[in-house]
Formats: C-alpha cells, sequence, structure tokens
C-alpha cells in the first residue's frame, strides 16, 4: 500500500513539474504574441531613390496575387510575355514581362504602381476582341509606371 502511495505521489510530483513547465512555455509565447511587431512598410516610392527591382521583390513578397494574363493567354503578342496583378494595403501594382526578342526567350519585368481596379480589370476582359492585350495595355495599364530605377 505505501509503494502505491509513493508512486502515486511521484507521478503527482512528476505532472505538476511538467504543468509548471508547459504553464511557463505559455506564458511565454503569450507574452511574446502580444509584443507589437513592427509593420512591414513599402519602400519610399520618391523618383528614382528604390529601385524597381527592390520594389517588385517587395510587392511580390508582402503583397497578394488578384489575377493574371499567363503567357498562354499572351502567345499572339509579340511584346508581352505575361502580366501579374498584386495587392498591397489596397493599391494595386502590376507587374509586366516584356519580351526583349521575337522568341521571348530574353524579358525584362517592369512594375506600374496605383493601378485603378477598373483599369486592370478593363485590360484583362477576355470578351474585348476587338483589342489585343498589347492596345488594352497601352490604353489602361501603361500610364502608371512606377518612379524607381
Amino acid at each position: 500500500m505505501k509503494s502505491i502511495a509513493w508512486l502515486l505521489t511521484a507521478s503527482l510530483l512528476l505532472i505538476h513539474t511538467q504543468l509548471e513547465k508547459v504553464y511557463a512555455t505559455d506564458h511565454t509565447l503569450e507574452a511574446n504574441l502580444n509584443v507589437k511587431k513592427e509593420e512591414v512598410k513599402p519602400p519610399v516610392l520618391v523618383s528614382q531613390s528604390v529601385s524597381c527591382v527592390r520594389l517588385m521583390n517587395f510587392i511580390i513578397d508582402n503583397g497578394y496575387k488578384v489575377g493574371e494574363v499567363s503567357s498562354f493567354q499572351l502567345i499572339r503578342s509579340s511584346w508581352l510575355k505575361s502580366v501579374v496583378a498584386i495587392e498591397y494595403k489596397d493599391v494595386l501594382y502590376v507587374i509586366a514581362e516584356i519580351k526583349r526578342d521575337r522568341l521571348g526567350y530574353q524579358t525584362q519585368h517592369y512594375i506600374f504602381c496605383n493601378v485603378p481596379r477598373r483599369n486592370w480589370n478593363a485590360f484583362r476582359n477576355i470578351y474585348d476582341m476587338q483589342h489585343s492585350y498589347g492596345e488594352r495595355f497601352n490604353a489602361y495599364i501603361m500610364d502608371y509606371e512606377c518612379e524607381c530605377e
């Protein structure tokens, strides 16, 4: 009987010790979660103060993709390879991959800022068969090129 009581006491002591460790871990975790993390801010868009590559990487990493016109859809375009719209803090950015050669093996990426949602939708409109994607890009997106280097 004494051995069962001793075993029960040892088990309770072990459980109590484990609970203290769990509580300490939970308390530390809770304290860490309550720490206000510094908000990620986009690079400042002052003319020629930020590189376009850095801005594109930031938007790709921190925004979310709203839509895309794929290279398959743009197969007939002589200069557009792909176009992606990414939203970050309620601002729409468009990243376009432009062909540098006829086959599109060499390309260059460009970023466009503050594109109105209606312009993106008009560009992406698959029912506008009268105008090519290139014509629509020039009409709806091209004027919003970011001020970066």
